[in-house]
């Protein structure tokens, strides 16, 4: 259940199309949005701003302090650049919270991520040929132990989740991931086969089969004649699909050209990384 999504949000236009995704999921879930902004400290001394964290507890606990009654106690001053993003959940109803942190931001997300369902952050832009991950979203993707969805750099409706099966446990918690935000969203899932012949395609179908009836979604799976890093690179011109779900088993490490590092380039999609 995604009861609790993280949202890393530093007020960047990657992060307020980052805040528009999480609102769909939150909004459809039920989901408590817990938005965070980390500002990097040198060597990534971790620190929590001043009055930063509110609360019903936290804003208790100041009311005592200040000898008033827990009904009269004054509401939290947000940091200015949480405010927009907690002024925009209360405007579309969905639950939030807001902290704001001193440390390293990949480091702090990753180690808060641990209490919640799913960690959010946006892209400024999908790095080029040639060019280096952000250390954030690195550290992100060494770190986090929970799904770690990177949006787009520009909204993207959720019409169908994509997902890439290679038959391995990792693959497999990515399909329920996935079969499970498609239940939340009412969309329908499109898994693909890769590396797999015809008769083990067969086989792993009957099986998915099986797997698909607690979920009651609407799903479609064939086998994609492609390498993993194609299929996942022509998702969306081939199939329409601008969601993809995958696995990042440590194997994966140090990168190598591979399906993440192609995701992470393509434009126009969603990706939610599973460990």
């Amino acid at each position: 259940m995604l009861n609790n999504i993280l949202l890393g949000y530093d007020d960047s236009d990657g992060s307020r199309t980052a805040l528009a995704q999480v609102i769909d999921i939150a909004d459809a879930a039920g989901s408590w949005v817990h938005l965070v902004n980390v500002n990097e400290t040198e060597r990534g001394a971790s620190l929590e701003m001043p009055g930063s964290q509110t609360g019903a507890g936290a804003s208790a606990v100041a009311a005592a302090q200040a000898g008033l009654d827990p009904d009269e106690r004054p509401i939290p001053d947000y940091p200015n650049v949480l405010a927009d993003a907690v002024e925009t959940c209360q405007g579309a109803q969905v639950r939030c919270t807001q902290r704001g942190l001193f440390g390293n931001p990949g480091e702090r997300l990753a180690e808060l991520g641990r209490m919640h369902n799913m960690v959010v952050v946006g892209q400024k832009r999908p790095p080029g040929r040639g060019q280096r991950i952000g250390s954030t979203l690195n550290s992100l993707l060494r770190h986090c132990s929970v799904p770690l969805m990177v949006c787009a750099t520009a909204y993207q409706r959720l019409t169908t989740v994509g997902v890439l099966f290679w038959d391995d446990a990792p693959s497999g918690r990515a399909m329920s991931v996935a079969a499970e935000l498609c239940a939340t969203m009412n969309v329908p899932l499109r898994i693909g086969l890769t590396d797999v012949d015809a008769k083990r395609a067969e086989h792993i179908s009957r099986e998915i089969d099986y797997a698909m009836r607690g979920f009651h979604i609407e799903y479609e799976t064939r086998v994609v004649a492609r390498t993993a890093a194609d299929a996942t690179a022509l998702s969306a011109t081939e199939t329409g699909t601008h969601w993809m779900v995958m696995a990042y088993p440590p194997t994966l490490w140090p990168w190598h050209p591979s399906p993440l590092k192609t995701a992470l380039m393509t434009p126009n999609l969603v990706r939610i990384f599973v460990p």
